[in-house]
């Protein structure tokens, strides 16, 4: 991926693993802000405001790259749309 270094890389990969430990084998389609919020909160409950903040960031790269590249129709963490 142009522009990201290979450690962002390793840990948006860790990050993008521990969301599909979540969820399973699911359309990425079907997930909503609501489904994306539980997860959060539920896998979040442990960790650090600094550590949550930054699985959220990855959470939103990837919606918003699916979304870009038409893999979804809609992103479900865009702020803007809603």
């Amino acid at each position: 991926m142009e522009g990201y270094s290979p450690l962002t890389l390793k840990t948006y990969c860790f990050q993008y693993n521990l969301l599909l430990q979540f969820f399973g084998d699911i359309n990425m389609s079907e997930l909503t802000t609501e489904k994306l919020k539980e997860y959060l909160i539920q896998a979040g409950d442990h960790l650090k405001p600094s550590s949550l903040g930054h699985r959220v960031r990855c959470i939103k790269s990837l919606f918003k790259w699916t979304h870009e590249e038409g893999y979804i129709p809609m992103n479900p963490v865009d702020e803007s749309c809603c």
